[in-house]
């Protein structure tokens, strides 16, 4: 089981590898369809900081969670 802190870490080095796709010079050999579609997803793709807010709401309901389950 990860934890939020791997979480947030491997979204963060999801979105760095997106823009690796697209940069030529750290990626030269990728063909056109693959850059074109890490342009579409990382459109789209949340910033540092929206990743930790979605993290800390994620943690904040499974502690919620837990919590409700030991009480119940």
């Amino acid at each position: 089981m990860s934890l939020p802190d791997e979480k947030t870490r491997a979204m963060q080095s999801a979105r760095r590898f997106l823009y690796d796709l697209l940069n030529p010079q750290a990626t030269p050999r990728v063909p056109k369809a693959v850059r074109d579609r890490a342009r579409r997803v990382v459109k789209h793709y949340p910033f540092d900081f929206e990743i930790a807010e979605m993290m800390e709401v994620y943690h904040a309901d499974r502690v919620r969670d837990d919590v409700s389950k030991a009480d119940g």
